[in-house]
């Protein structure tokens, strides 16, 4: 293998173990305009956008031990897409421009270290932020608990009433 070659792979394996997400799109047909207008909103983004050769791409995913399924090839134009943190605003990003132009789609992508294919790339942009993720998993957990505060209080107020009216009651009679 050629020195640019492995140097290039090595660049590539290295995105791929230091970055918390990669998403692999097709761009063909795309101009130069549109393309810098999805990297300036991916840059803005906290992501950032490079056209790799598929070749690298599977080294790379081989070097950084990410398991690919036999059948996942890359083929055609392939622009490789990464960064560190939440994936899906980076995921939202490229879906709203594929629905703006026609040429970008979802190949696969690597989630903290996993494989996924075009569909679950995808599917992540319809996702809420890990934000409100994180909060309503918080609400899940913390429901039994207030339930059971709840329950508790109502005995305990239940009590109280009936003592309330006893008192109530002694106090007429007297």
């Amino acid at each position: 293998m050629r020195t640019e070659k492995i140097q290039l792979s090595s660049y590539v394996s290295n995105l791929i173990k230091t970055s918390s997400y990669l998403f692999f799109i097709s761009y063909k047909g795309m101009n130069v305009e549109q393309f810098s207008s999805l990297r300036n909103q991916l840059f803005s983004n906290g992501s950032n956008c490079h056209v790799v050769k598929n070749s690298l791409i599977e080294i790379g995913l081989t070097s950084a031990d990410v398991e690919v399924p036999e059948d996942e090839q890359f083929k055609g134009d392939t622009a490789l897409i990464y960064g560190k943190g939440d994936p899906g605003p980076t995921a939202k990003v490229i879906k709203n421009f594929g629905k703006e132009i026609e040429f970008v789609a979802f190949k696969s992508g690597v989630i903290d270290g996993v494989f996924v294919s075009g569909e679950m790339a995808a599917s992540i942009a319809d996702l809420p932020s890990i934000e409100v993720l994180r909060s309503q998993l918080l609400g899940v957990l913390q429901a039994p608990m207030v339930n059971l505060a709840g329950v508790l209080n109502a005995k305990v107020a239940s009590i109280v009433y009936v003592l309330q009216s006893y008192l109530n009651k002694k106090e007429q009679s007297s």
